[in-house]
């Protein structure tokens, strides 16, 4: 006869290891690209792909330009605006435009480190699921 109670536990233990997983293998993502630069142009992204919160760990706005998002869809894990990525520190900025959505399944950093911008308007949305720190 099976166990239903640790079958479940054991089912659990695996599903959550297997989240743990995934996020721990996602990377750091930078933008490279140019001043106004779409967030969904993969070869603004040092990762060669456009950065979501499934393929990254945290994404780095701080090489002295702005990023817009002008479409749906845009998601980050988490979002650090001019905050040091370990690799490089300086000025960042994003805007989120009209029909433009973000999506942050963790923390919004703005300007902890550097100067940092974030506009919304002509109707943008952003949400952010446990805080946004502004320095």
């Amino acid at each position: 006869m099976i166990d239903c109670a640790r079958s479940a536990r054991l089912y659990f233990l695996v599903l959550l290891i297997a989240g743990c997983v995934s996020q721990a293998s996602a990377q750091d993502v930078s933008y490279i690209g140019a001043n106004n630069g779409s967030w969904f142009t993969p070869g603004n992204w040092d990762s060669g792909t456009v950065p979501t919160k499934g393929n990254s760990s945290g994404i780095y706005l701080n090489n002295y330009n702005t990023v817009r998002i002008d479409s749906p869809g845009a998601t980050a894990y988490e979002l650090s605006i001019a905050n040091y990525s370990g690799v490089a520190s300086g000025d960042g900025g994003l805007i989120v435009g009209s029909g433009g959505t973000l999506s942050v399944e963790r923390w919004l950093f703005l300007g902890i480190q550097q100067n940092g911008t974030f506009s919304i308007i002509d109707g943008g949305q952003v949400s952010a699921s446990y805080f946004v720190e502004v320095g």
